[in-house]
């Protein structure tokens, strides 16, 4: 915020504060003020300096009415300067630290980094160990989630109330930006003259979500010679799926399940999967992820893909059949077709899973050897046609969902009674 503190025989003066309750984004502007402005922006780079620059400014010229959230994010990985400014928060610095780190205009190196900590008054050595054990991995992580569950388009964007910018954040000059202010404003009026308190209006803006709709539209499938075209509507399971004893990610008692029915040997797998369990980090509490086997009916070789469903099956038995899937998931991504002899193969997967490997093996000799294919079975008699398939809410996406935005909007429906569809509730008032 921005505060007048008066010296005696002296000129009062403005000096700016930041609030840092434990655990909190770094924040400019008092907690209850009308107009929330979360930043997500990658600190240093040159697209970002002139959008953190101008909230700053928007926020100075109306102190009491915004309220600016900094949400940094990392860049493809490198976390050199988001951590640094992380311990900055951690240590109380931050705006100093990152107005050092803006102003330096170039990519710094670890030791211009450490540098500029020393001059703003962060301790070096504690930087060093964020960098080492990525104490703020965690949080920079949740800035991204809280970034694509709201539906920022890009980076830098910026959201006024939940709401991003109608243009890309750079582009916008400063009579943009106090448009996107007064708009902002005006809907928190709305709510506050509809009865939520002051203090409830950034949880009520978390409960409207503005997304734009994506229609669904049918991928590749691995296993359809005949070429017919996939239902435009995806069409609902005829009898629920039997999930037990399934590797799966997530809360047992999730509220919305995502099945993804797929050959661990083909790529088109390796891409439901990671589009599907990218959802655990946005709904930690509300998705659950099962693999469901799957491959080809008729395949004419089927046996590499049968051993490695019912290893995975096997494994489960075990405890370890979620790490036995991705493990295998990561061959498949570096070779693709090429995953060699099934004997070997197993062998290298179960090595690389950690899993023991002679009881898989007394596994597969006492369990029926068709029940991978017999799982693909009930599956086709619940009407899942084509592999890849994706399972949500009881409707089956065959060729699955290749688009994070559009399986995050079909969990968001799933959950939308209870998590998202009061939009202004009876808010509890003291």
């Amino acid at each position: 915020m921005l505060a007048l503190v008066t010296m005696a025989h002296a000129a009062p003066h403005v000096v700016r504060v930041e609030h840092r309750p434990a655990g909190e984004p770094p924040s400019i502007g008092p907690a209850d003020a009308l107009v929330t402005i979360e930043l997500f922006f990658i600190p240093g780079a040159v697209q970002s300096r002139a959008p953190y620059q101008q909230l700053l400014a928007l926020q100075a010229k109306h102190p009491r009415r915004i309220r600016v959230v900094l949400r940094p994010l990392s860049r493809q990985g490198s976390i050199l300067v988001p951590e640094a400014v992380m311990e900055a928060h951690a240590q109380g610095k931050f705006f100093e630290m990152l107005d050092a780190i803006t102003a330096a205009q170039k990519t710094l190196s670890k030791q211009e980094i450490l540098d500029l900590a020393a001059q703003v008054g962060v301790d070096p050595a504690r930087v060093e160990s964020a960098w080492d054990d990525e104490r703020h991995e965690a949080a920079l992580e949740a800035n991204a989630a809280r970034r694509q569950r709201r539906y920022a388009l890009s980076v830098p964007d910026a959201l006024f109330n939940g709401v991003s910018t109608s243009k890309p954040l750079p582009s916008l000059g400063e009579l943009e930006l106090e448009n996107a202010y007064q708009d902002a404003y005006d809907r928190a009026e709305d709510l506050l003259d509809q009865g939520v308190p002051r203090k409830a209006l950034p949880e009520a803006f978390d409960r409207t979500v503005v997304r734009t709709a994506t229609l669904f539209v049918p991928g590749p499938v691995d296993d359809d010679a005949s070429g017919d075209p996939q239902p435009d509507v995806p069409p609902l399971l005829s009898r629920p799926l039997d999930l037990s004893l399934l590797p799966s990610t997530g809360p047992a008692g999730a509220a919305v399940p995502v099945v993804v029915l797929c050959d661990p040997t083909q790529r088109s797998c390796v891409r439901q999967m990671s589009v599907a369990t990218a959802m655990t980090a946005l709904f930690p509490d509300d998705v659950r992820v099962i693999w469901y086997p799957w491959y080809a009916p008729d395949a004419a070789d089927p046996t590499l893909a049968d051993g490695v469903e019912r290893t995975i099956l096997c494994a489960e038995e075990q405890g370890a059949g979620w790490d036995w899937l991705a493990k295998a998931l990561e061959r498949t991504s570096r070779l693709g077709a090429r995953w060699g002899s099934a004997d070997d193969a197993l062998h290298e997967v179960t090595t690389d899973a950690g899993a023991d490997a002679a009881a898989l093996t007394t596994c597969l000799g006492q369990r029926r050897p068709d029940r991978a294919r017999k799982r693909i079975e009930d599956a086709i008699l619940r009407g899942v046609r084509h592999g890849p398939a994706i399972v949500v809410g009881g409707r089956i996406y065959m060729g699955g969902v290749s688009e994070p935005r559009l399986l995050q909007g079909l969990i968001e429906d799933e959950l939308e009674p209870g998590l998202f569809g009061r939009a202004a509730p009876d808010w509890q008032t003291e």
